[in-house]
């Protein structure tokens, strides 16, 4: 008996991590680890990772939930030395196994549902660089355009360093959105990531390059 019992609480611990990992897996490592990847790429890796990794999660869930049972019945006479404090430890820990149940559940349903939202100006953009697919907001915007995005995807903000998207993260969570994480560019890309460099088109010929010339040939009157 005493072998099954310890064998039950290693299978409980280990299902644990499993499940945990899973989870910080898919909320952390993977959006930010496909955010320079084109749509079609990334949707392919997440179903192809969604498809082969729900099959380890779902047992890790099946065998916490069997270990955890079979623990607090096996150790239910413990559990009434002093009722307060132990069944308010009992609660917490099958509180904490529910919210990881849920949490890898959900996160393995839709992982492909995730928006990038780049919270920084322009000029950064193209002199720093950033990930291929994103929603460009600034963050002294944000909130007046809380109304334009979508409330059914899973957010990751960005910014060169990570305090801007921290903010952008912070005021998004509290109006409601889901947000997995933030992210820093240049943190990113100094850790070994590969950021895509944009390029502001140039006018070249014709009547729109005289035009878009002519301003700066004319004489300063309005400085």
């Amino acid at each position: 008996m005493d072998v099954l019992a310890a064998l039950s609480r290693w299978l409980h611990v280990i299902s644990a991590i499993v499940a945990i990992g899973g989870a910080v897996f898919f909320w952390a490592v993977v959006p930010v680890g496909l955010a320079e990847a084109d749509a079609a790429s990334r949707d392919s890796v997440l179903r192809s990772l969604r498809r082969k990794f729900k099959v380890i999660v779902h047992a890790a869930v099946t065998l916490l939930i069997l270990a955890g049972a079979f623990n607090s019945w096996r150790g239910w006479g413990d559990y009434k030395l002093e009722r307060g404090v132990m069944h308010a430890l009992w609660g917490m820990h099958v509180l904490f196994g529910l919210i990881v149940i849920g949490l890898s559940i959900s996160l393995l349903a839709k992982p492909e549902q995730l928006l990038i939202i780049d919270v920084r100006r322009p000029d950064e953009l193209t002199r720093v660089g950033g990930f291929p697919v994103f929603l460009s907001v600034q963050i002294k915007e944000l909130e007046n355009s809380v109304a334009w995005i979508p409330k059914d995807r899973t957010i990751v903000t960005v910014s060169n360093h990570a305090s801007r998207s921290g903010r952008a993260a912070d005021l998004l969570a509290s109006k409601g959105f889901k947000v997995a994480g933030l992210v820093g560019a240049q943190t990113f890309e100094e850790q070994g990531g590969k950021l895509t460099k944009f390029e502001i088109p140039v006018r070249t010929g014709g009547a729109n390059a005289a035009a878009a010339v002519a301003p700066a040939q004319a004489p300063a009157t309005n400085q």
